[in-house]
């Protein structure tokens, strides 16, 4: 384990390097297979996050956080050409592993649709802010969440996952917040 690796930060420049020689990043077919094997890992077949690989506070049960190291692959600049073709294939596996490749690629989400006005509020795993749809005169509740900055942080993949699972659920429910369709990191309610 390097110095930079045991103080929880991520290091680009060992990413790019370990990069290079991993033969799964010279194949596109292969590097997706193999980021759609993890999705699916992550996912228990009840469509919870299984805990194996999603642990909210994984340095006490010292496992892996599967989620943070994923979030950083997928949002890194040179797997941006995967995503095409990654986001096809994961719609094919239905709305559970949609949820969860959305919730971890900044990427899939376009923050330009939103005019973000006056902060409503603030909790442990983020702020709310008011916010507005240009090409709809509704206001909605956009809710953004601080992304993990060390490995070692608490997984708050988890806690979203099952946010955004219970919204959808209720989707119908007129006493419920409606979720937008384009959530992630940010989390879209029309209230």
């Amino acid at each position: 384990m390097s110095p930079k690796q045991r103080t929880g930060v991520f290091d680009y420049t060992e990413y790019d390097a370990e990069r290079a020689n991993r033969k799964v990043f010279r194949h596109s077919e292969l590097h997706i297979s193999a980021i759609e094997l993890i999705l699916s890992l992550m996912l228990s077949a009840n469509g919870t996050l299984e805990e194996l690989y999603a642990e909210v506070e994984p340095q006490f049960c010292r496992s892996l956080n599967i989620p943070y190291y994923l979030h950083l692959h997928l949002n890194h600049p040179k797997n941006v050409d995967v995503l095409p073709e990654l986001c096809e294939r994961v719609q094919k596996r239905g709305p559970n592993s949609v949820r969860l490749l959305k919730l971890l690629c900044v990427r899939l989400f376009d923050a330009s649709l939103y005019t973000r006005g006056d902060r409503i509020g603030a909790g442990s795993y983020g702020e709310v802010f008011k916010a507005t749809i240009p090409f709809k005169p509704r206001d909605v509740a956009v809710k953004l969440t601080s992304i993990p900055k060390r490995i070692f942080d608490r997984c708050v993949l988890v806690d979203l996952f099952t946010e955004v699972t219970i919204l959808e659920k209720f989707k119908t429910d007129r006493r419920v917040c409606h979720l937008y369709p384009q959530c992630i990191l940010y989390i879209v309610l029309n209230c």
